[in-house]
C-alpha cells in the first residue's frame, strides 16, 4: 500500500512539475532599465499578442510598473499566444506650460516594437545617446537599445538592422521625383532598404524564420505612406490631365511596382499590409480618376487570399469608409477567421451608420459646457484633431475651413471640433493659431484626458483627423468616409448640403 502511495505521489509530483514548467513557459518577463528614469517613475508596457497589430503606433494592453530603487521596472505577463510584440512607454514633457498643472505631458513610446516569445526572460537597457536632449524621445535617433537574457538575440538583431536602415541616406533632394521621365519607379528609400536587407542577411542563420520574415518585410515597406503621397502628387501635377501620358504612365508604373515589392509582402508586417493597401488605392485612383473605397475592397478580395486578404480588407475598412460600410463590415465579420482582424473589425462596429453617437458634454474655451443634445434637429459635423497634427492642419486649410465659411450663416448645420490635446494651454494655443480650427466652429476640450476621453475613445479613434457627420435625427450618417475625408471643399459642401436637404 505504501509503495502504491509512493508511486502515486511521484506521479503527482511529476505532473505538478510539468504543469509548473508549462505555466512558466506561458509567462513573459520583461525588465526595463531606462537611463532617463529613476526610482518612483512610472513606465508602461504595451503588450501585443501577435507579430501583426493594426494599432502599430498605439498602445494596447497597457500595464503600469513603478521603477524600483535598483532603477528597474519588471513586467511579468501571461502570454496569450506563442509570440508577439511589445513597446515600452513613459510620459514626456512637451513644449507648453499649463498654469494649473505645470508642463504638459504626453505618453509616448521610448522603445520600438520588439519581439517576445512565451518563456522569454528579457532585460531591456535603454540609454540616451550623448548630446540628445531629454526633451527628445525619438525611438529612431535618441536612444540606444541592448537586450539580455532569454529572447535577447532576435531583438538585438532587430535593433542592429533598424540602426543600419536609419543611418543610411535617402536618395532624395528637393528635385527628387518618384518616377523618371519614362515613368520608371524611383524609391528615395533604395539605399536604406538595401542596407537593411544586407545587414539582416548577416544574421539570418541566427533567427527563426518567422522573425526573419517580419524584420525583412518591415525594412522593405517602412515609409510607404510618404512614398505614395509623393506618387499621387506627381501623378496629379504631371500626368492626370494628359491622356497619352496617363496611358504611358499606367503601363510602366504597374510593371515597376509589382516586380519591385509584392513578392516580399508578409501578413506578419503591418508595414507590408499598409503598402499593399496603399498600392491598391493608388491603382484605383489613377485608373478611375477618383478613389472609391468599395471598389478597392472588391479588388483586394479578388487579388489576395488567406490571412493577408483578411488583414487588407480590415485595414481598408479602417482607413476609408465606403458608401456601403455596414454591408461590407457585416460581410467581413462573418467571413474573417484571423483573430487580429476580427478584433479590429469588432471595434469598427461602433461607427456603423444609423447608430446613436456618444452624448458628449465638454467645455469650450470659456469653460461653458456644450452637449451634443444642444444641437438636436441640426446636422452636426465633428472634427477630432490635436495640436501639431499635420494632417489635421492640412485638411482644415484645404477643405474644412472652406465648408465652414460657406455654411457660416446656415442655422441647419453646426461644426464642432473635439481636441485630443492633454494640456489645456496647448489646446488654446492650437485654437488661436487658426491652423486647425476657426471661429465658425464650436471648439471643445476633453478636459485633459486627450484621446482617452469617452468622447473620442468611444469610437476607437487611432488616427487624426477623424471626421463624423451626425444627421438631423441624431444618428451617425458618416464616419471617416471618403465623402468627408476627401480634400476637396466643393465635394464636402455638396455632401453637407445634401444631408441638410434630406
Amino acid at each position: 500500500m505504501k509503495r502504491m502511495i509512493s508511486v502515486l505521489s511521484l506521479v503527482f509530483m511529476v505532473a505538478g512539475f510539468c504543469n509548473a514548467q508549462s505555466s512558466s513557459l506561458a509567462l513573459v518577463s520583461i525588465t526595463v532599465r531606462l537611463s532617463d528614469s529613476g526610482p518612483g517613475d512610472s513606465l508602461y508596457l504595451s503588450f501585443k499578442p501577435d507579430l501583426f497589430d493594426f494599432e502599430v503606433n498605439e498602445p494596447s494592453g497597457f500595464i503600469k510598473q513603478i521603477v524600483g530603487k535598483n532603477g528597474e521596472a519588471r513586467f511579468v505577463v501571461q502570454a496569450p499566444s506563442p509570440m508577439g510584440r511589445f513597446t515600452v512607454w513613459r510620459y514626456f514633457s512637451i513644449d507648453t506650460v499649463d498654469g494649473e498643472t505645470g508642463r504638459s505631458k504626453v505618453l509616448y513610446p521610448f522603445a520600438p516594437d520588439v519581439f517576445w516569445q512565451a518563456g522569454d526572460l528579457l532585460t531591456v537597457n535603454v540609454d540616451r545617446y550623448n548630446g540628445r536632449s531629454k526633451r527628445n524621445f525619438s525611438v529612431a535617433s535618441d536612444f540606444h537599445y541592448s537586450y539580455f537574457g532569454k529572447g535577447a538575440e532576435k531583438n538585438n538583431i532587430k535593433f542592429k538592422v533598424d540602426s543600419v536602415y536609419n543611418q543610411a541616406r535617402y536618395l532624395s533632394d528637393r528635385s527628387f521625383t518618384p518616377f523618371d521621365q519614362n515613368y520608371n519607379y524611383l524609391d528615395s528609400r533604395e539605399n536604406k532598404i538595401a542596407a537593411g536587407k544586407q545587414a539582416l542577411e548577416i544574421y539570418k542563420n541566427n533567427l527563426e524564420d518567422v522573425f526573419y520574415q517580419a524584420i525583412k518585410a518591415d525594412v522593405i515597406y517602412r515609409g510607404s505612406q510618404i512614398q505614395f503621397t509623393m506618387m499621387k502628387k506627381y501623378f496629379d501635377e504631371r500626368v492626370k490631365t494628359d491622356p497619352i501620358r496617363k496611358e504611358q504612365f499606367l503601363n510602366q508604373y504597374h510593371v515597376n511596382l509589382v516586380t519591385q515589392f509584392d513578392a516580399d509582402a508578409s501578413p506578419l508586417s503591418f508595414e507590408s499590409v499598409r503598402y499593399l493597401y496603399l498600392k491598391a488605392s493608388f491603382d484605383d485612383y489613377v485608373r478611375n480618376g477618383a478613389l472609391e473605397p468599395g471598389r478597392v475592397i472588391q479588388n483586394l478580395t479578388k487579388k489576395y487570399d488567406g490571412v493577408i486578404r483578411e488583414r487588407l480588407i480590415t485595414y481598408a475598412l479602417v482607413d476609408k469608409v465606403p458608401e456601403n460600410f455596414n454591408v461590407l463590415l457585416d460581410s467581413a465579420l462573418m467571413k474573417t477567421k484571423d483573430p487580429v482582424s476580427l478584433a479590429r473589425l469588432k471595434k469598427l462596429a461602433i461607427r456603423r451608420k444609423g447608430l446613436t453617437p456618444f452624448p458628449f458634454n465638454l467645455p469650450d474655451a470659456e469653460g461653458n459646457y456644450v452637449k451634443l443634445e444642444d444641437f438636436k434637429g441640426k446636422l452636426v459635423f465633428v472634427d477630432f484633431w490635436y495640436t501639431g497634427c499635420g494632417g489635421c492642419a492640412g485638411y482644415f486649410s484645404t477643405t474644412l475651413s472652406k465648408a465652414e465659411e460657406h455654411f457660416k450663416d446656415n442655422n441647419d448645420i453646426v461644426f464642432v471640433t473635439i481636441s485630443a490635446d492633454t494640456g489645456k494651454s496647448l489646446w488654446l494655443k492650437g485654437v488661436k493659431t487658426g491652423k486647425y480650427v476657426s471661429d465658425h466652429s464650436i471648439n471643445l476640450f476633453t478636459e485633459g484626458k486627450g484621446d482617452k476621453h469617452p468622447a473620442i475613445a468611444h469610437y476607437n479613434v487611432n488616427s487624426f483627423p477623424s471626421l463624423m457627420l451626425i444627421d438631423k435625427k441624431g444618428k451617425i450618417q458618416e464616419f471617416n468616409s471618403e465623402a468627408l475625408a476627401k480634400r476637396d471643399p466643393d465635394n464636402l459642401i455638396r455632401v453637407l448640403q445634401a444631408a441638410i436637404d434630406k
